[in-house]
């Protein structure tokens, strides 16, 4: 009586390799591309948490919280429009608008993820201040998106004080 082979045979093994190659040669640029969204969303994300975050702060203290671009040299506020190099929090305890090192509650590092940051209120001021009631004296929109790829996301806060992310721009 004559067994069955067992395994595989040459040719049977080829036809797998060559498919599992096509199909790995489709899904490589697309899961970096997905890979590279979701960095770019996780970093919209903290954003987005840290103003939450400075809202609070300023309702807890009943003081001033202001948001401002960090330098990429040194931790002060950058003049800009450029968040990519991180941002400071920090409270206005004095009331001078001005960082001193015992207001420093956050530092945000750099964002490595992302090829732009920017952010800009309505009227170009370039830092965040929340009142001690929670709400921002003009709304603030900010744009971050991948270094190569179209894949955009926005985080809007409203004069409120209301934040959120979103694909589409800020209104």
């Amino acid at each position: 009586m004559r067994r069955k082979p067992l395994g595989l045979t040459l040719v049977e093994l080829l036809v797998v390799i060559a498919v599992v190659g096509i199909l790995a040669a489709v899904a490589v640029p697309q899961l970096a591309t997905t890979v590279q969204s979701q960095a770019v969303e996780n970093q919209a994300n903290m954003l987005a948490n840290d103003l939450r975050q400075g809202r609070s702060e300023a309702m807890r203290r009943g003081a001033p919280v202001l948001l401002c671009a960090k330098n990429a040299t040194a931790n002060t506020c950058d003049t800009g429009t450029n968040w990519k190099n991180g941002w400071l929090m920090y409270a206005d305890v004095n009331g001078d608008g001005a960082l001193a090192d015992a207001e420093l509650i956050k530092v945000q590092d750099a964002l490595q993820s992302v090829g732009t940051a920017s952010g800009s209120a309505t009227n170009n001021a370039t830092t965040v201040r929340f009142q001690a009631t929670g709400i921002v004296n003009e709304s603030f929109k900010f744009s971050l998106s991948p270094a190569s790829g179209t894949d955009v996301r926005y985080v809007c806060l409203a004069k409120s004080g209301r934040v959120k992310t979103q694909k589409e721009a800020c209104t």
